[in-house]
Parts: structure tokens; C-alpha cells; sequence
């Protein structure tokens, strides 16, 4: 009130749109309130689009000597949903981080088949950390076998992170041929592998965060010289977006692919490789905004990634090796046009200079550990986060070859890069057994 009142004075308070709600809409001043302030909350209900809603709120009073004093007051309700541009654009900005890491995944894993040594014959696996071996009785395998046989559930993840085994058959050498060079014998070999990682990145008003879960089964064939393979993987992603002065949106996909691939060793120390992908999959947007409405759309990615590995140095069983990787990865991913959301496209690409440096610890009975450190400066650029970074990797391999059993667990990290709010982590774990150990 401008002046005291006489009395108890009543303000209705009303507005001009039917979609806009007053809460409350009548307040009561009196002789000891009059002077002091009454919030009202002004809503708009729930709609299909992000535009603001307006009002004007008209004010009447009665009582106290303030009859028929009126007034008008204009407000703008903002809308709490994301813009369908801007959703576009956070669309485009998830996807394209998602497709970084699933490309960075399968490069990763790759490189490990390129790295490994010709296994010996025979099957290895390990399914959600539970390691299957005969040189046990069958009824100490209850662990994996109950996995196996579907009587302990296992979660999508735990499948993922924990599982991986490869298959070599015997080659003519192993099974008895006569007159063949075992070193010179092509040999085939399955393998499989799972990764985890987690990101999160900023891009101008919009903040992004997820994971991506990546399982892969692969075949190769290797010579002295040559290998050549191809792998199958299956990823999800989960994460959400926000937007700088309101609005959010929580996504999740999907994304089967096939990447075929080969490695040409130049020297016994130096070989070039490259892999190549194509993967399709479903991308689901649901906006935090109440109104239970859901974004599905089709999404593709295409990528390509080429490099150059060497031994440095050849430590042997009880020395210091350095070795040297030079990689170019490059993807690209597409979203389809569904309802309000426009279609997109965004592109990455990453340049990587990599030292890893490892040292066996022999144990007793032939048994050996293997540490390693893994350091390497890469350079992004695309519709992601670009510009120069740090990366560190360490691993923990175990190896007990008279029982042909072994495990390494590994992980990377961003450690700094010239864009702030970029993070990733990632981890890997990887089981073997030989049943029958030379």
C-alpha cells in the first residue's frame, strides 16, 4: 500500500490468459502488513513448444479505503523446455562424443590384437569376472557356469567390463603335419573384449555428461607379416544434457557396427595398420520437463582410423621395453528427422603420439608381473572439443604360463587439455587361460 489503510484491504489479482495461473490470487494487507511485500507466483502450464508465455495481471482492491483502486502489471512466463534448435544442437553434440569414444573403444582394442603375441591353441574365457578353466573339477566352475546358464543375473554392464575370450584352433604344425613350418603357418584366431568409459564436455550454454559401454567379438588371421580381421560391437550410451538458464534432457543409445581391419609389419620392430567401421543404432531424447514426451530417431557413424606402431626398445624377459605408437582416427555420425528434431551431423577427428614403457617382475614358478605406463599428447578437432591434450594410461598384467592362466586390468585418463570442462575416463579389463600350457 502507498499509505496506511483504514482497514483490512483485499487485492484480487487476475490475468488475460487462460493458459497462465496466479498463485495465490487474493492477498490481504492490514495495518501492521500494509508496507510489506505478498510474493505471487505466475505458471504456465505444460505445452508442446519452447516459446514464453505472457500476461498482463490485473490487480483490483476493496476495503480500507482503497476501493476501486486498480492496476495492470505485464509478466513473461519462461519456458522450462529446450528449444528444438537448441535440442538439435545437444543432440548433435551427444552423439558426435558418443561416436568419439565408441571409435576410441575399437582403436583401443584393436591395437591390443596388433600388439599380442600369436596365442597358443586352444579357448580362453571369462565371462563377468568369473574365469572358466579345466584344470579344475567341473563343480568348481559353479561361478561361470551359473552366469553361463542363466541361474545369477548379470547386468548389461558387468558383461561388458568383465567378459572377453579367444580361440585359436591348432594349426597343421600343432596337429602333427608333417613338413610344415610352424612360424610360416597362417593361424586363425576369435577373440572378445569389453570397455567402459565416461565423458563430460562443454559447448558454449550447453553442458553434456554420459557413459558409453562398448562389447566386441572379433576374428583374425595372421601370418608372419600380415593380420587381417574384422570385429562386430555392440554399444550403449547413457548421459544428459543441460542448458545454461533452464532445461534438460536425458538420452540414451544404441549403436551395432562392424569394423574391418589389417596390420602389415614393415620390419620385426615397425608395422602400419589401419581400421575402418560402419555402425547403426537408435538414439532416444527424453526433455526433463514433465510433459513425458520422447525423441526417437535413427542415428549412423562412419569412421577410419590408420597408424604406425613400433619397438623402440627390446627389453627382454627382465628389461625395460619402449614402445611407440603414431594414430589418426576420424568419425563422423548422423541423427534422422523426427517430429520437431531437425536432423544432424558432426564430425571429429584425433591425432595421437603415444611412449609405453613396461617392465616384467619374474615370480616364482615362471610366473611374471608386467607394469607398464602409457603417455601420449593428442590433438582434437571437429565439431567436439578441440585443441592439444594430455592423456596417461597404466596397466597391472599378471601372467603364470605353466598353468596358462593370465589378467591385466587398464585404464586412461584425460589429464588436462586446452578445453577445461573436457573429461574422459576410460577402463578395460581382459582375462585369459590356455587349457593346455607349453
Amino acid at each position: 500500500m502507498a499509505t496506511e489503510p483504514t482497514d483490512t484491504v483485499t487485492v484480487t489479482v487476475g490475468g488475460n490468459n487462460s493458459d497462465v495461473t496466479v498463485s495465490p490470487a487474493s492477498l490481504t494487507f492490514n495495518n501492521t502488513t500494509w508496507n510489506t511485500a505478498q510474493p505471487v507466483t505466475v505458471s504456465a502450464g505444460e505445452d508442446d513448444d519452447a516459446t514464453n508465455d505472457s500476461a498482463t495481471l490485473s490487480h483490483t482492491a476493496a476495503g480500507g479505503g482503497y476501493n476501486s483502486v486498480t492496476g495492470n502489471v505485464a509478466v513473461t512466463i519462461t519456458d522450462n523446455d529446450i528449444p528444438t534448435d537448441v535440442l538439435t544442437e545437444a543432440v548433435k553434440a551427444g552423439q558426435v562424443r558418443v561416436g568419439r569414444i565408441v571409435t576410441q573403444q575399437v582403436v583401443a582394442a584393436v591395437q591390443g590384437r596388433f600388439a599380442s603375441t600369436p596365442s597358443q591353441a586352444g579357448l580362453t574365457l571369462t565371462v563377468a569376472h568369473e574365469e572358466l578353466t579345466g584344470a579344475t573339477p567341473l563343480a568348481e566352475n559353479e561361478g561361470v557356469l551359473s552366469k553361463v546358464l542363466g541361474f545369477e543375473s548379470v547386468s548389461g554392464q558387468q558383461l561388458a567390463q568383465g567378459s572377453s575370450f579367444s580361440f585359436s584352433p591348432p594349426s597343421q604344425a600343432e596337429a602333427g603335419g608333417a613338413g610344415v613350418e610352424h612360424t610360416r603357418t597362417p593361424r586363425l584366431s576369435l577373440w572378445g573384449a569389453g570397455a567402459l568409459s565416461s565423458f563430460h564436455g562443454q559447448e558454449d550454454t550447453l553442458s553434456l555428461n554420459g557413459e558409453v559401454t562398448t562389447a566386441l567379438l572379433g576374428a583374425d588371421w595372421r601370418t608372419e607379416q600380415w593380420q587381417a580381421g574384422a570385429a562386430l560391437s555392440h554399444s550403449w550410451g547413457t548421459g544428459s544434457y543441460q542448458v545454461d538458464g533452464g532445461g534438460a534432457a536425458d538420452f540414451s543409445s544404441t549403436l551395432l557396427g562392424l569394423f574391418p581391419y589389417g596390420r602389415y609389419a614393415l620390419t620385426p620392430r615397425l608395422g602400419v595398420w589401419a581400421v575402418a567401421g560402419y555402425g547403426r543404432g537408435k538414439l532416444s531424447v527424453t526433455p526433463d520437463d514433465g510433459s513425458n514426451r520422447e525423441y526417437r530417431a535413427g542415428s549412423t557413424m562412419v569412421m577410419g582410423a590408420v597408424g604406425l606402431d613400433g619397438l623402440l626398445i627390446d627389453g627382454g624377459a627382465e628389461g625395460l621395453s619402449l614402445t611407440t605408437t603414431i594414430d589418426l582416427l576420424s568419425q563422423r555420425t548422423t541423427t534422422e528427422q523426427v517430429d520437431a528434431l531437425s536432423s544432424s551431423e558432426g564430425s571429429v577427428s584425433r591425432l595421437r603420439v603415444g611412449l609405453e614403457a613396461g617392465r616384467p617382475f619374474p615370480l616364482a614358478n615362471g610366473a611374471a608381473l608386467l607394469p607398464s605406463l602409457e603417455v601420449g599428447m593428442r590433438q582434437d578437432s571437429g565439431d567436439g572439443e578441440t585443441g592439444l591434450g594430455l592423456e596417461v594410461g597404466a596397466a597391472l598384467a599378471w601372467n603364470d604360463p605353466q598353468r596358462g592362466i593370465s589378467a591385466q586390468v587398464k585404464g586412461r585418463s584425460l589429464v588436462t587439455h586446452v578445453e577445461k570442462e573436457f573429461r574422459q575416463q576410460g577402463l578395460a579389463l581382459s582375462f585369459s587361460w590356455d587349457p593346455s600350457p607349453h
